[in-house]
């Protein structure tokens, strides 16, 4: 008929094809959590399993209300999902406190094969806390160094490296300055330091709040491929806090979405390879859970057999197009 819409090809994700297993809290207004991922992973042609670690109530605008569940009954979920179906690969959102770090944390030690994605997600857009100080803490010495990537935002960021240092600084338990070798502070631009660990002064969320990330984040004004050698000039503060975390996880994606510039810039930082950045376009329009998005790519390509490089470029593409 002429002038009628021709439909997109539905796709069909294959029975036996593989599985995601989502760790992560659900999102009453839809916007982020289990909903994001696994619209995310449809989109890819994967199959979702879940493990819900949270019910909350709330909108687009905050949260209201955080039922956390109970650790045992999270480990349970996840036990199931991966001996109900050919996972190949996990996405790690919300948490909530350190029993439920330390039950994923057992999960994966007894899976090492199959690789795991974590989005630390510490604070909503609007600021409520989604992860106790035990968790916190936890992620860093039990979690994270399970992953195969780590994707902080730059208050994330910030906020994982100071409890590393932190933690190796006060000598509490667990002790991290005897689990990670934590670098050696760099004489830079925004960093206070007398050469001991712990003595970096990192940004504060109220710091991040009143601009303080785009201070010390102005990059993005490259115009480049989405894999290119052309790394922008990343602030030395930011590159310290990457070398942090790296002391606990083999692969940090730092996004640049709290950045200024034309283009919006993620890196991903490994030990002993030189940086790697991915970039497209930046949007005037916002979105939320763009984090889950990005993450839930990121394992849908790595469930695909990807490598972890090819697996990135792809997911930044993915979100970049729904902002087109």
């Amino acid at each position: 008929m002429a002038g009628a819409r021709r439909r997109a090809p539905t796709l069909i994700m294959p029975e036996n094809g593989p599985f995601v297993l989502v760790v992560a809290g659900s999102d009453s207004s839809g916007g982020a959590g289990i909903a994001r991922d696994i619209e995310t992973l449809a989109q890819h042609g994967v199959r979702a399993c879940l493990a819900v670690t949270a019910l909350t109530v709330q909108t687009h605008e905050g949260v209201a209300r955080v039922d956390l569940t109970p650790a045992d009954l999270v480990e349970a979920q996840i036990r199931a999902a991966l001996a109900s179906n050919r996972v190949r690969a996990i996405k790690i959102g919300m948490l909530g406190n350190g029993e439920n770090v330390a039950a994923l944390a057992r999960v994966l030690a007894d899976n090492p094969h199959v690789p795991a994605v974590l989005d630390p997600v510490l604070v909503t857009t609007s600021g409520s806390a989604l992860l106790a100080v035990d968790g916190v803490a936890a992620l860093c010495a039990d979690l994270m160094p399970k992953c195969t990537v780590v994707t902080p935002n730059l208050p994330e960021l910030t906020l994982l490296a100071e409890a590393i240092v932190g933690a190796a600084a006060a000598g509490q338990e667990p002790p991290l300055r005897h689990r990670f070798a934590v670098p050696p502070l760099p004489h830079c631009v925004g960093a206070r330091h007398n050469g001991e660990v712990g003595a970096m002064s990192f940004l504060s969320p109220v710091d991040l709040g009143r601009g303080g990330a785009r201070r010390l984040t102005e990059w993005g004004t490259i115009d480049a491929p989405a894999t290119s050698e052309h790394l922008p000039d990343v602030p030395a503060l930011v590159q310290h806090q990457a070398a942090i975390l790296l002391a606990a996880a083999p692969a940090v994606l730092v996004k640049g979405g709290h950045a200024i510039g034309t283009r919006a810039i993620d890196i991903l930082f490994r030990s002993g390879q030189s940086p790697l950045p991915f970039t497209a376009a930046r949007h005037d329009k916002t979105m939320r859970g763009t984090g889950c998005m990005l993450a839930s790519a990121i394992a849908a390509n790595l469930a695909g057999g990807r490598d972890l490089t090819d697996a990135i470029a792809s997911a930044k593409a993915h979100v970049a197009g729904r902002f087109a």
